[in-house]
């Protein structure tokens, strides 16, 4: 079945299946059986715990298949946002987290790159990571930072960042009558929060050091649309660096997954979203938790084995009792590209290098030439005779 089918046949299933109780999203990737990949395209309907058949009801049972195409129950809760509200010195709640506020990577990184932790001059606001670097289309003295709308807004408290005024710092901005300029790397130049995006652009000041690298992964080389084919074989590998967690891999479990997201009491439905199920990891003690990210990664890119920026990661699920998963939730790059260019007009691409340690600086822009007076033009001399 072709892609475009799958995704009419997954907007009626989801239409659908989302109204029984415990399920949290519905998308497409591989069946799942005894722990291996089938194989076999499928509705991947999560859940948000697995409970044996014996103990659901008939309203709670999910059928085998939906208009022919198998269904696979999965596990994952209501997505959160993955910043961090609270400071360094303070401890996190217990249960919230698996991670402590001390494991933060507080590095300043300059030349700048994508990977390290973010932070907006906006009351209340938590703290983020910036994902990756990203140039105008058509003007080269405009780079940006590219991170989640909701690590420079408040939403709640009704703080939000002002276009062109609000500066955002790396690796933060501490409490100074100052601002600690130092940290200053750039102001906020637009982006929001929708059922397609949670995305905002930090336009760099002039003279800011870069590399279009990630620390921890390299040269970004460019973006890329994961399909559902790579979802279907249940190893498609994805990376990404936050600033909490700092490097972690993935598989792609799902793509196109309806999902309604909780960020700052917003409730946010979106159809594209990708899931990221962590790679098991040998240093995770038996009934630990595996985790693909926590509190501060907001705004990492997820990226693949050839460097590729896939998505922008933009939360968690949140932790449920007996649940020793908690997976990632991102969203497609170029979908994140084409709502600047369509809602902000600033048509932007991801800044991209063919090895490490290509060091650019953010020129001024160049003054435009004063357009002519009228009625003053030059007349042309006379024609001798």
């Amino acid at each position: 079945m072709a892609d475009e089918r799958l995704l009419a046949l997954k907007e009626r299933a989801a239409a659908q299946l989302m109204r029984i109780p415990g399920v949290t999203g519905v998308g497409l990737g591989g069946r799942e059986r005894a722990g291996r990949p089938t194989g076999e395209i499928v509705l991947k309907v999560f859940v948000r715990r697995k409970r044996p058949l014996a103990e659901l009801t008939p309203s709670q049972t999910l059928p085998p298949q939906f208009e022919g195409v198998g269904v696979d129950v999965s596990e994952l809760s209501y997505p959160a946002p993955d910043t961090d509200p609270l400071p360094p010195e303070d401890p996190l709640t217990p249960g919230a987290s698996t991670t402590t506020n001390f494991d933060w990577d507080t590095k300043r990184y300059r030349p700048l790159v994508g990977g390290g932790r973010l932070q907006a001059d906006v009351i209340s606001v938590g703290r983020g990571t910036l994902g990756c670097l990203l140039v105008h289309s058509t003007d080269p003295s405009k780079v940006y930072a590219l991170t989640n709308y909701h690590v420079v807004a408040a939403i709640v408290a009704g703080q939000l960042p002002v276009v062109n005024v609000t500066r955002v710092g790396h690796p933060g901005l501490t409490p100074s009558p100052v601002k600690n300029l130092s940290a200053g790397i750039g102001v906020f130049a637009g982006g929001g929060l929708d059922t397609i995006r949670d995305a905002a652009l930090v336009q760099l000041d002039v003279g800011t050091k870069w590399r279009a690298e990630i620390v921890g992964i390299g040269p970004v080389t460019g973006p890329y649309k994961v399909t559902v084919e790579d979802a279907r074989t249940l190893a498609y590998q994805v990376r990404k660096r936050g600033a909490r967690t700092r490097l972690t891999g993935g598989i792609v479990e799902s793509v196109n997954t309806t999902i309604t997201s909780r960020t700052d009491g917003v409730l946010t439905t979106r159809n594209n979203v990708l899931v990221v199920k962590p790679n098991p990891n040998p240093t995770v003690r038996a009934g630990g938790t595996l985790i693909f990210s926590d509190g501060g990664d907001s705004g990492s890119v997820v990226v693949n084995d050839n460097a590729e920026v896939v998505a922008l990661h933009y939360g968690s699920d949140e932790p449920v009792p007996g649940v020793t998963v908690r997976k990632g939730c991102a969203l497609p790059i170029d979908e994140i590209l084409e709502r600047f260019q369509d809602l902000e007009s600033l048509p932007v691409q991801l800044a991209t290098a063919t090895k490490n340690g290509q060091v650019r600086v953010v020129p001024k822009a160049q003054p435009s030439a004063a357009p002519t007076e009228p009625g003053m033009a030059v007349p042309a001399a006379p024609a001798e005779r």
